[in-house]
Protein backbone atom coordinates (compact mmCIF):
# COMPACT_ATOMS: atom_id res chain seq x y z
CA UNK A 1 0.00 0.00 0.00
CA UNK A 2 1.09 3.73 -0.42
CA UNK A 3 1.14 6.46 1.73
CA UNK A 4 -2.26 7.79 0.26
CA UNK A 5 -3.84 4.48 1.10
CA UNK A 6 -2.55 4.11 4.22
CA UNK A 7 -3.97 7.09 5.27
CA UNK A 8 -7.50 5.81 3.80
CA UNK A 9 -6.95 2.77 5.26
CA UNK A 10 -6.22 4.02 9.01
CA UNK A 11 -9.27 6.19 8.82
CA UNK A 12 -11.27 3.32 8.08
CA UNK A 13 -10.31 1.23 11.15
CA UNK A 14 -10.62 3.92 13.37
CA UNK A 15 -14.68 4.19 12.04
CA UNK A 16 -15.08 0.43 11.94
CA UNK A 17 -13.80 0.25 15.71
CA UNK A 18 -15.88 3.05 16.50
CA UNK A 19 -19.14 1.65 14.32
CA UNK A 20 -19.39 5.04 12.63
CA UNK A 21 -20.17 5.30 8.31
CA UNK A 22 -18.40 8.56 5.97
CA UNK A 23 -21.64 10.19 6.48
CA UNK A 24 -22.29 9.74 10.36
CA UNK A 25 -18.13 10.69 10.62
CA UNK A 26 -18.80 13.86 8.78
CA UNK A 27 -21.69 14.99 10.49
CA UNK A 28 -19.78 14.41 13.51
CA UNK A 29 -16.84 16.44 12.54
CA UNK A 30 -19.15 19.18 11.11
CA UNK A 31 -18.06 18.69 7.62
CA UNK A 32 -19.88 19.03 4.67
CA UNK A 33 -21.92 15.84 4.32
CA UNK A 34 -19.79 13.82 1.23
CA UNK A 35 -15.98 15.45 2.60
CA UNK A 36 -15.47 12.09 4.60
CA UNK A 37 -16.80 9.70 1.56
CA UNK A 38 -14.40 11.83 -1.34
CA UNK A 39 -11.40 11.28 1.35
CA UNK A 40 -12.25 7.45 1.14
CA UNK A 41 -12.20 7.76 -2.32
CA UNK A 42 -9.14 9.21 -2.77
CA UNK A 43 -10.75 12.28 -4.50
CA UNK A 44 -9.08 14.44 -2.08
CA UNK A 45 -7.17 14.43 1.27
CA UNK A 46 -8.04 16.90 4.77
CA UNK A 47 -6.14 20.04 5.21
CA UNK A 48 -3.65 19.65 8.27
CA UNK A 49 -6.04 21.18 10.89
CA UNK A 50 -9.06 19.04 9.49
CA UNK A 51 -6.50 16.16 10.20
CA UNK A 52 -6.10 16.79 13.77
CA UNK A 53 -9.72 17.40 14.25
CA UNK A 54 -9.91 13.92 13.09
CA UNK A 55 -7.06 12.95 15.56
CA UNK A 56 -9.17 14.74 18.82
CA UNK A 57 -12.19 13.11 17.48
CA UNK A 58 -11.02 9.59 17.90
CA UNK A 59 -8.97 11.01 20.92
CA UNK A 60 -5.46 9.65 19.06
CA UNK A 61 -2.42 11.88 18.69
CA UNK A 62 -0.80 11.92 15.11
CA UNK A 63 1.64 9.66 15.68
CA UNK A 64 -0.95 7.09 16.91
CA UNK A 65 -2.59 7.81 13.77
CA UNK A 66 -0.06 6.83 11.40
CA UNK A 67 0.51 3.26 13.08
CA UNK A 68 -1.32 1.62 10.52
CA UNK A 69 -0.55 -1.76 11.98
CA UNK A 70 -1.24 -1.39 15.16
CA UNK A 71 -4.73 -2.36 16.23
CA UNK A 72 -4.74 -0.70 20.00
CA UNK A 73 -1.63 1.72 19.83
CA UNK A 74 -2.72 2.85 23.52
CA UNK A 75 -2.03 -0.51 24.65
CA UNK A 76 1.32 -0.68 22.88
CA UNK A 77 2.29 2.79 24.16
CA UNK A 78 1.87 1.71 27.88
CA UNK A 79 3.30 -1.88 27.37
CA UNK A 80 6.45 -0.21 25.89
CA UNK A 81 6.07 2.07 29.23
CA UNK A 82 6.05 -0.62 31.26
CA UNK A 83 8.75 -2.66 29.37
CA UNK A 84 11.17 0.48 30.10
CA UNK A 85 10.74 0.46 33.81
CA UNK A 86 12.25 -3.52 33.65
CA UNK A 87 15.83 -4.04 34.81
CA UNK A 88 17.78 -5.58 31.84
CA UNK A 89 16.89 -9.18 33.27
CA UNK A 90 13.40 -8.85 33.20
CA UNK A 91 13.79 -7.67 29.64
CA UNK A 92 15.82 -10.53 28.80
CA UNK A 93 13.19 -13.31 30.46
CA UNK A 94 10.35 -10.93 28.26
CA UNK A 95 12.27 -11.32 25.10
CA UNK A 96 12.94 -15.43 25.68
CA UNK A 97 8.99 -15.59 26.09
CA UNK A 98 8.52 -13.28 23.18
CA UNK A 99 10.91 -15.21 20.98
CA UNK A 100 9.08 -18.96 22.30
CA UNK A 101 6.06 -17.36 20.70
CA UNK A 102 7.07 -16.25 17.48
CA UNK A 103 8.89 -19.54 17.37
CA UNK A 104 5.79 -21.79 17.71
CA UNK A 105 3.72 -19.70 15.30
CA UNK A 106 5.93 -20.50 12.55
Amino acid sequence: MNNRENFVYRIMQLQKQNNLNDHELSRLLGYKANNMNKIINFVSLPRMEKFFELCDFFNISPEEFFRYNDEDPKWTDQTFKRLQNLNEEERKIIDYILTTFENNKK
